[in-house]
Parts: C-alpha cells; structure tokens; sequence
C-alpha cells in the first residue's frame, strides 16, 4: 500500500477470507478420497459473522478429516459443516463455480433452518 493511500477494510475482509477459502481447499482436497472434489465457501452467520463450510462430491468422515486439517490450519480456517453436493457446478473453463456453489449452500443451510 501507498502511504497515505486510505485503506478500505471491507475490501481486506474480503480478500483474507477468500484467501482462507483457497488455502482450506487445497489443505482439505490433500486429505480426501481422490474420488471425492471440495469447495470451501464462507456463509454468513447471525452471531460470529460467519461459517465454514466444506462442499464434497461425497460423504466423508467429518471428523477424521477436521482432525487431520487441524494441524495445517488456523482455527478459524476449519470448516464448520460439510455438506454434499454430488455436483458441483462448473464454469465454462471447468473450474468449480465458486459463487454458484456459496449459492447452493447458502439455499441448504436456509431449507435446514426452516
């Protein structure tokens, strides 16, 4: 940053938390079954603020799985909550669709709430 340059702290929430979201993938994809593909997104929530939460293709053993991140992860970096979808949606470039998936989550943690 430019001295004297204002900083807009939002922007820097933002950007830390998509940066947890990647390092949480790549930590998280290292310990899966290789048949099984994961997004991490970041959800709003009433009282912290946020939730992580891990999209799988699959089910997996939550807590083996968080047990083993634990070690290469910040607290705050852990998912909260898995959830499957079998599908994740994909851009043009075959790239998981990032906001399609927060999206989807988003619309379950709501159904479940109801």
């Amino acid at each position: 940053m430019a001295p004297g340059v204002p900083v807009d702290a939002g922007n820097l929430v933002v950007k830390a938390a998509a940066l947890i979201g990647v390092t949480a993938d790549i930590t998280l994809e290292k310990h899966l079954p290789d048949d099984v593909i994961c997004c991490v997104v970041e959800v709003p929530d009433a009282i912290k603020g946020a939730r992580i939460v891990a999209a799988v293709t699959a089910p997996v053993d939550e807590k083996k799985i968080l047990k083993k991140i634990a070690a290469d992860l910040p607290k705050i970096a852990l998912p909260k909550i898995f959830t499957v979808i079998e599908d994740l949606p994909k851009m043009g470039s075959g790239k998981i669709d990032f906001r399609n998936v927060t999206r989807m989550v988003r619309q379950r943690l709501n159904n479940e709430e109801d």
